[in-house]
């Protein structure tokens, strides 16, 4: 798990191999609420034990080779892959600068939830990322990449955690995910509390107060 912070103390954390790229100094984060798709699901003592921390730890994307087409697998079990691409947008290729984990920029799909800032599911060499930009108003760009069999057993999820500050005196995590077809729940443990999040036309998205990266994600 890679967790930075900002000049003003706010936490980022990031499930699996993940990569930021700036714009300019680093951003304030604030508060933003989830409203509307994947209701925030609710937690509860957790009544079974999970390994601590399956979330991998953080490494260096290396520039894989670029895939051309996405790879059979993962559009065979990812809806939104079998859409239309759409390709990030030129303004999110230039902060980037170069493709990571062999992503194709131009096979890039959006994440369609109603919240603040912009996601993308994009394929890479064996792997699914999630781009994104804006999440809690930073408008540095992050990338989250997992291998495909760990995507297939527990979707491919963003994680960023704010601490209270001026404006948001409450701690904020959202979490946002797509998940392959037939999952209809997102089972998230964190320090032995279980949050059940529904799975929407494969995504979910999780917002709460738990300052906290997740031990575990798992589908249903």
């Amino acid at each position: 798990m890679a967790k930075r912070s900002d000049r003003d103390g706010r936490a980022v954390g990031r499930r699996g191999a993940s990569r930021r790229a700036g714009a300019g100094s680093p951003a304030a984060l604030v508060l933003v609420l989830a409203v509307g798709v994947s209701a925030c699901g609710t937690s509860s003592p957790s009544t079974q034990p999970h390994p601590p921390a399956s979330v991998a730890s953080a490494r260096r994307l290396g520039a894989d080779r670029v895939v051309r087409r996405v790879e059979p697998l993962q559009a065979a079990r990812f809806a939104l892959l079998r859409t239309p691409p759409e390709g990030l947008p030129a303004r999110i290729r230039r902060i980037l600068r170069a493709p990571s984990a062999g992503m194709s920029w131009a096979l890039a799909r959006r994440i369609r939830v109603e919240l603040p800032g912009a996601y993308w599911l994009v394929p890479a060499n064996g792997r699914m990322c999630i781009v994104d930009r804006g999440s809690l108003g930073n408008p540095a760009v992050e990338t989250t990449c997992v291998r495909t069999d760990r995507a297939l057993a527990e979707g491919v999820a963003t994680v960023t955690l704010a601490r209270p500050h001026a404006g948001a005196p409450r701690p904020a995590r959202l979490i946002v995910g797509v998940a392959p077809d037939g999952a209809r729940e997102a089972a998230v443990r964190t320090r032995g509390t279980v949050a059940r999040v529904p799975v929407v036309d494969g995504v979910f998205v999780l917002r709460d107060e738990t300052l906290a990266p997740p031990d575990s994600l798992s589908l249903r």
